[in-house]
């Protein structure tokens, strides 16, 4: 099963369509479910005002800033393939509701104006208030992009 092109522009989008894909169902076409998905989509946007555990080397943010990041800012869909550190990893016990959950807080937390951001992303390098959102709006739809919303059976 092939992947959906997804373009979600801000966080709420985000929240919308993972409440969507968990009232209507979806297929997998990859190898996270909808709870493994918010698990590791509520660490990233944790990880924008804790900071993170791990690091890149020194080089990796320049490069990946140079060839990347104007196409996801700009939100355009891309077939990354990067293995996220143990510490992003999705939990195998939490399950969806409170998965979703967390994911809804931490959009939240992140959606409030007296939220501090922190100034560096691991692979981005520094990033301002617009440009993390934008940035979390992009690695959401990625992920997201993996999950097909079932089709509505009409009533009859």
């Amino acid at each position: 099963m092939k992947r959906r092109e997804l373009r979600l522009a801000t966080l709420s989008e985000c929240v919308d369509e993972v409440q969507r894909l968990h009232e209507r169902g979806y297929d997998r076409a990859g190898q996270w479910d909808l709870a493994k998905v918010c698990n590791h989509l509520d660490k990233a946007c944790r990880m924008t005002v804790d900071g993170t555990s791990f690091s890149l080397p020194f080089f990796v943010p320049y490069l990946m800033r140079f060839l990347f990041l104007k196409k996801v800012l700009r939100g355009d869909p891309m077939s990354v393939k990067a293995k996220a550190p143990p510490t992003m990893e999705p939990v195998e016990t939490i399950g969806e509701p409170e998965a979703i959950e967390r994911f809804r807080d931490a959009v939240r937390l992140l959606e409030d104006p007296d939220t501090k951001y922190v100034d560096f992303h691991p692979v981005f390098g520094r990033l301002d208030r617009e440009q993390w959102k934008k940035v979390q709006a992009w690695h959401c739809a990625h992920h997201l992009s993996f999950l097909l919303p079932r089709q509505q059976q009409p009533a009859g």
